[in-house]
């Protein structure tokens, strides 16, 4: 892990520590077992029975009826469940109904960011670049592969304006975002906006992935947090007898590790948010017992806690 802060002059702090910090060759073994740019989403759809997953259609309302839920689209069309999960990202529909006033809110991080796979400059480990222009993320990916996330201070949705802003930064970081110009799938531009609802379930509907806990990318963590959602909420629906609590049960199972990433983005992006001057000497200090810090307790599996105690 590299942290670099430009155009001061660099301070460079690279964490070496063999069993946490992400080296390149482990990385790049577990990318090349994916597809070319990791897992796709026609992949993932290539995994359940033709007409498991219907595209294309929204949820306008939910609710809940004896032993099930219901939820209705635009067309009027009405569905039935034992149990609905809204795995309906950041501006969830489903959410409205668990907690109908908790809205997402702008990262502490940055207002916005682009998110980008363009061709490898040649970094060999998860390494960012900071500076008064704003924030660059670089990440090994295939080989040949980059993934790119880049945050400016300039908040525009012109990706050559952003790019323009970066002119200081080394080659590499250059090299990175002209490739990403110039690639056939364009950069992606979206607002950095969290979530952190008090309540999760309500019933039969349970929130999972982005819809209950969206947080900005920092430690790279949306995703792993979803699938493990889906596993431990799986594991607890096994017991059809216990459907009207595995909203509850799931929560009390995910709550605390949830709660662990959240409180280590925050924390990262507070130092990020520093004054250029102050931030160029604090990230290095901080950055690599800060990774440590957040990922050593991942690094366990995402299992079954203990039993509350009983009153």
């Amino acid at each position: 892990m590299t942290f670099e802060h430009h155009p001061l002059p660099t301070r460079r702090r690279t964490d070496d520590t063999q069993d946490l910090g992400p080296r390149s060759r482990p990385q790049r073994r577990w990318w090349d077992r994916g597809s070319r740019d990791g897992g796709r989403h026609t992949a993932l759809l290539g995994l359940v029975s033709p007409g498991t997953v219907t595209l294309g259609v929204a949820v306008r309302t939910v609710r809940e009826v004896d032993g099930g839920t219901e939820v209705q689209l635009p067309d009027g069309t009405v569905h039935a469940g034992g149990v609905l999960v809204g795995a309906d990202g950041v501006h969830s529909v489903v959410r409205g109904h668990v907690a109908p006033r908790r809205r997402a809110r702008p990262s502490i991080l940055a207002p916005s960011s682009w998110r980008f796979v363009a061709t490898d400059p040649g970094v060999d480990c998860w390494v960012a670049w900071t500076g008064p222009a704003g924030t660059v993320l670089l990440i090994p990916m295939v080989p040949g592969r980059v993934y790119g996330w880049v945050s400016g201070r300039d908040e525009t949705t012109d990706f050559a304006r952003t790019r323009a802003l970066f002119r200081g930064f080394p080659e590499v970081v250059r090299t990175a975002l002209a490739a990403a110009e110039e690639s056939q799938d364009p950069p992606l531009h979206s607002p950095l906006e969290e979530i952190n609802p008090a309540v999760w379930t309500t019933g039969r509907v349970v929130l999972v992935g982005d819809a209950a806990h969206a947080s900005a990318p920092v430690w790279a963590q949306g995703a792993a947090l979803a699938v493990e959602d889906g596993l431990a909420l799986a594991e607890v629906l096994q017991d059809r007898d216990a459907w009207d609590r595995a909203g509850l049960e799931f929560a009390r199972r995910r709550r605390a590790r949830v709660e662990h990433v959240q409180a280590a983005t925050d924390r990262f992006s507070r130092t990020a948010r520093l004054p250029a001057w102050l931030r160029s000497v604090v990230a290095p200090l901080v950055g690599p017992p800060s990774y440590r810090a957040a990922y050593g307790p991942l690094r366990e599996p995402a299992g079954r806690p203990e039993p509350p105690v009983a009153p």
